[in-house]
């Protein structure tokens, strides 16, 4: 999608009914939607800008005529199921082997939520969200909260920004379940200080997220914006973490998960998140899911060979080339884990046991 695609105007008696309007970004006083169907869904890696829409137009309407309307419709039945996770941690291979056309529908990483995380951590982290905040959010999760099946999940892959607005997420009653998908620290510093974008990417995403950062970790701005990358990276893992733990303590419709435990059984892991989202998908079906491409090729571009055993081996490849940058991490960490008062594992696993965070 981008800004050549002409515009259209979108009406109201199409939106809250089918997912057919997609709500995709807040601009301004304006709701933009794109045209969705199933397959557009399916096909939509992300729904980001790398969206695949069903049609080049994008439709405005007036966010405050949207909201009105929202106002007028009868509360839902509850649909929504997140997956809430610290990047790159097998999330959207995750998202991807959820997504059953027949019989449920995954949204992937919306940018709606995005802006709304990003809102909150830039500008009232920790404080009451300002009204027109919590009605453009209310809107978004009842944009959600749509599906083209009257039963089966609403499945919804979150990204970083949107950990910073968990407690208004999670009080929503458009929520059912949540999982909770992490890595340890060593295996976290492993997947995002690996090549020049990854490390990039780091610095991008904790520059947006600064302010919320320092108040879960309890530095001031001139603290985090001296620390080198790998340092800077075990912050993000750390506030991340932080949010994640208090979540679970707090909320018992929520369960954490080792990305590892993922990558190394993913048909028991899938099996537990079907069952722990309450739809009832066969074992034989589970098995298909795990031996099909999706599994051999990179999740977020098909094109690319890759599996469980070239992760794993690219990761001990530069393990000790990141030698230094893990050492630093760590030491990091400890001087600063003890303040956020982590615990060794996260709570509420969704397999039998709980893994270590700090290795």
């Amino acid at each position: 999608m981008n800004d050549s695609n002409k515009s259209g105007q979108a009406r109201p008696e199409e939106i809250f009914e089918r997912p057919d309007l997609f709500l995709w970004q807040l601009d301004g006083p304006a709701a933009l939607f794109v045209k969705m169907d199933r397959n557009s869904y399916h096909n939509s890696i992300f729904c980001d800008q790398r969206i695949i829409a069903a049609s080049p137009e994008i439709l405005k309407m007036d966010f405050s005529q949207l909201y009105d309307h929202y106002s007028e419709r009868p509360a839902q039945a509850p649909r929504l199921n997140f997956i809430f996770h610290i990047a790159h941690c097998g999330s959207t291979l995750m998202a991807r082997a959820l997504d059953i056309k027949k019989s449920n529908i995954v949204y992937r990483e919306p940018p709606v939520l995005r802006q709304l995380g990003s809102e909150a951590a830039s500008s009232f982290y920790g404080a009451t969200a300002p009204l027109e905040w919590q009605q453009k959010l209310a809107v978004a999760m009842a944009m959600l909260n749509r599906s083209y099946t009257k039963e089966g999940p609403v499945i919804i892959k979150a990204n970083v920004p949107v950990n910073f607005m968990l407690p208004e997420i999670l009080e929503s009653s458009q929520v059912r379940q949540s999982i909770f998908l992490y890595l340890s620290l060593e295996n976290y510093l492993l997947a995002v200080l690996k090549t020049p974008n990854h490390r990039s990417w780091v610095a991008a995403v904790s520059t947006e997220l600064g302010a919320a950062i320092e108040s879960v970790i309890g530095i001031t701005p001139e603290q985090r914006q001296s620390m080198s990358i790998p340092e800077t990276a075990a912050c993000l893992w750390l506030a991340q973490i932080t949010i994640f733990d208090q979540a679970l303590r707090e909320k018992a419709n929520a369960r954490s998960l080792d990305a590892e435990t993922f990558y190394n059984d993913p048909e028991n892991t899938l099996q537990k998140i079907f069952g722990f989202f309450e739809q009832a998908v066969s074992a034989s079906d589970i098995s298909d899911i795990v031996n099909s491409d999706l599994f051999t090729r990179y999740s977020k571009n098909p094109n690319q060979i890759y599996d469980n055993d070239t992760r794993l081996a690219q990761r001990d490849a530069i393990k000790d080339q990141l030698s230094g940058d893990l050492d630093k991490g760590r030491e990091w960490i400890a001087q600063h884990s003890e303040k956020c008062g982590i615990p060794s594992a996260l709570s509420k696993p969704l397999m039998e046991t709980a893994s270590s965070l700090l290795d």
